[in-house]
């Protein structure tokens, strides 16, 4: 009966473990590929009106800076075959491309946007927002089912979250 404890403990010990390491492997693997991949990306530079409120369709990469200067740039994978639609209107920028279509799942488009205030970003499903280094008075930000948004380094004095469905919020570093 003592064996047999020692044995089944020996061997979930032994699973769990094996599954712990099988997680972080494929976590860096799928890390590297994501790198590699989004350093092959040639952005195409799009032209645009000054612009402080952000509208983002489904399906997008967003890395926000600050700048002095509004500037867009945008890159496809070519398994996404997809260009988005790129405007300002009354002060937002609104990007848009047609990813949703019958349920499928698509690689995604990757946007940079540099800009010098922004007031609120609105972002569809499953768009990921990364915003670093940047300062500002107040941010509203609305996110919808699926959005993952992620700050570094950022200084607000007032910023305000909206969710629709699930959505993730990680902020880190956030300067007094």
């Amino acid at each position: 009966m003592k064996t047999s404890k020692i044995l089944m403990l020996g061997v979930s010990t032994g699973i769990l473990f094996f599954f712990v390491i099988f997680t972080f492997v494929l976590k860096k693997h799928v890390q590297t590929i994501h790198a590699a991949n989004e350093s092959k990306l040639e952005y195409k530079t799009i032209v645009v009106n000054d612009f402080n409120r952000i509208d983002l369709g489904s399906g997008f990469i967003v890395h926000i800076r600050q700048g002095k200067t509004c500037h867009v740039e945008y890159a496809a994978t070519m398994a996404s075959g997809f260009t988005p639609r790129i405007k300002t209107t009354d002060g937002t920028l609104k990007i848009v491309c047609d990813t949703a279509i019958a349920g499928q799942t698509y690689p995604p488009v990757y946007v940079r946007i540099m800009v010098p205030d922004i007031s609120e970003i609105r972002a569809e499903k499953a768009t990921e927002i990364d915003i670093s280094y940047f300062e500002s008075d107040s941010m509203h930000i609305i996110l919808e089912k699926d959005c993952i948004f992620s700050g570094n380094n950022n200084q607000f004095k007032n910023v305000s979250f909206e969710t629709l469905g699930k959505a993730i919020i990680q902020v880190k570093n956030a300067m007094p």
